[in-house]
């Protein structure tokens, strides 16, 4: 049986992971936006959308 610490323990860091999850996908869509603000584009108002790929 677990204790009262340990579930918060457990409950702590299934927050810690999802949180973390969010961050690295938070910095995966900045950098491909700064890629594709980067690629000179065909026509003024079309963008690649790679920030897209991530949502």
């Amino acid at each position: 049986m677990k204790s009262g610490l340990e579930k918060r323990a457990e409950d702590v860091r299934g927050r810690v992971e999802k949180l973390s999850l969010v961050a690295m996908a938070t910095v995966f869509e900045l950098v491909l936006f700064v890629l594709d603000s980067a690629i000179p584009k065909p026509i003024p108002w079309i963008k690649i959308g790679l920030a897209n790929i991530v949502t």
